[in-house]
């Protein structure tokens, strides 16, 4: 079983507070650290907390998550968690447009 499918097991027994350490016992696991930082970004099961949802969106694009990346071009671009910033999210989408059809598919539409 994927740490994140124990993780919202874990939260369908109503132990959040065990899938969350779960998660953040995985540093180097992408989807775990995608997972995290969409209940950070969401604030359902966690505080909501925009800035630590950025940090390990990061941290997931570091070890090659694509839709952390094209997330966090629209963060920058929109200001969520920090200051806006369209001159970084364009390098941004221009770093994942090169290893992503996706991101290459939206930079050509700008």
């Amino acid at each position: 079983m994927a740490i994140t499918d124990a993780a919202e097991a874990l939260v369908a027994r109503g132990d959040t507070a065990a899938a969350l350490r779960l998660l953040e016992s995985a540093p180097g696991d992408v989807d775990a650290l995608a997972l995290l930082a969409n209940w950070y970004l969401v604030g359902a099961r966690v505080p909501r907390d925009v800035p630590a949802a950025r940090a390990l969106l990061r941290r997931a694009i570091a070890i090659g998550h694509v839709d952390a990346a094209l997330m966090e071009v629209a963060f920058t671009a929109n200001g969520s968690g920090g200051t806006a910033d369209w001159g970084a999210a364009l390098a941004l989408l221009e770093v994942a447009a090169a290893g992503d059809s996706v991101a290459a598919a939206q930079l050509a539409m700008l």
